[in-house]
Formats: C-alpha cells, structure tokens, sequence
C-alpha cells in the first residue's frame, strides 16, 4: 500500500451483515476466536442504531479473521464538517494540528494512518496484554505508537469505514486535547530515549478566558497517568 499501512476496504458481503452475528461467531463456546479479541467502538450504542454504523463492529474485526498476521485495526474515515458544502477528507482539528505532525516527525511510518486518534479499533488481546493504556485523549496515539514498537509496521491495518460524523468541539477543549496527545507523544519519545528525561514538559496548560468582560488565564492541569500493560500485573 502507497499508505504504508494495508488499506482494507469493508467489502460488500460485510456490509449487509448484522453486525450481531459476527458477535456471535466471536462470543461461540466452540470458536477458537474467544478471548481472543479486543474491539473498542467510541460510540454510544444509541448513536451506532441511529446511524446504522453497528457494521463498524463487522468490518473492524474482518482483518484480524482473515489475515493471522495482523493484530491491530484502525478505524479510517473521513471526517465530514457539518456544513455539507465544505469537502473535507481528512481528521479532525487536533488530529490534523497535532497528532499527525508528531508522527510525520518522529515516528514517519505511522504517516499513512489517515485516523491516528480514531477511538474505533480491535486488536487481538495478546497485543494489548502488552501495552500501557493511557488515561484520558492520549490512549489512542499511545496505543498506535506502541502497538508500533512492540511489533512492528506489519502487524497494523487499517479499515476503509467510509464517513464518520462527530460532535465538534469548542477550541478551548481542543487545546486540552492537543495537549494530552503532545504529552502521550513526548513520553513515547523519552521512554526511546530520543528526548531527555529532564526536559520532560509540565502537566498543565494555561488559557486565556474572558469573563465579565475581563479576562483571565485558567489553569487546567494535563491528566499523564497511564495504566500499566496487564502482563506486568500477572
């Protein structure tokens, strides 16, 4: 793939499944699959009924039944604003001012990934029983950039979900975002040691708000915690 990463498109014959059946086959006493997945959908199951996305589940666990080899699927999709005469084909606002210029940077294999912060993926639980999860906006970028470490490019895919529509935020909230993926991303690169330990950043960020006409700077402090991977817990 020109992408980098394999670009599986979400075939046919998986869109006019339920999505409750392969949820069967993966739930089945007798299949070898049990236990053996991990699928993470970042909607409310009112949301995926309403727009029908429930086949979100089925195409993001189609790599990992046909291909042994890979064992982390991203979600991709395009992103469309809610005005529909404004095109758009890319991520969103942190995503595009953020995520994607620390990887196209540091880690520029991962470029390809056309969803770093998409909260769609599956994986198999033999990877993930590896991998620290990051609290708060910074789990999906560290969970790619480690999964990435720990196994390499091959074992990454990705899955061609065609449009995706999400709430927008205000640019307040999004600087907290920006900022919990930037730290995610510099204690990636102070774990390799390509930064320096001391020169790891502060947990917090100022920003200017105005109330009653003055304004004023709000302190937020930046949520760095991780949990550990569950195999060091065993």
């Amino acid at each position: 793939s020109a992408l980098g990463v394999s670009l599986w498109r979400n075939r046919p014959e998986l869109r006019s499944q339920s999505p409750w059946s392969i949820r069967a086959r993966v739930a089945s006493p007798e299949s070898p699959c049990l236990a053996q997945w991990s699928l993470r959908v970042g909607a409310t199951a009112r949301s995926y009924r309403a727009k029908r996305d429930g086949r979100f589940v089925v195409a993001l666990l189609g790599p990992l039944f046909d291909d042994p080899s890979v064992a982390f699927v991203k979600a991709a999709y395009d992103r469309p604003p809610t005005d529909p005469s404004v095109p758009s084909n890319g991520g969103g606002r942190v995503t595009e001012l953020m995520a994607r210029p620390m990887l196209s940077a540091f880690w520029p294999e991962l470029g390809g990934i056309l969803q770093p912060l998409a909260g769609e993926y599956a994986a198999r639980a033999s990877l993930l029983r590896q991998l620290p999860f990051r609290c708060g906006y910074g789990v999906d970028l560290g969970l790619l950039i480690d999964t990435y470490s720990a196994a390499g490019l091959d074992v990454i895919a990705q899955v061609d979900l065609r449009r995706r529509w999400h709430r927008h935020s205000d640019l307040p909230s999004l600087g907290r975002m920006a900022t919990e993926v930037m730290h995610t991303a510099l204690d990636r690169l102070v774990a390799e040691g390509r930064v320096p330990a001391e020169l790891a950043a502060a947990n917090h960020l100022w920003q200017p708000e105005r109330l009653e006409g003055a304004v004023a700077l709000q302190h937020y402090d930046i949520d760095t915690a991780e949990r550990p991977p569950l195999s060091s817990l065993s």
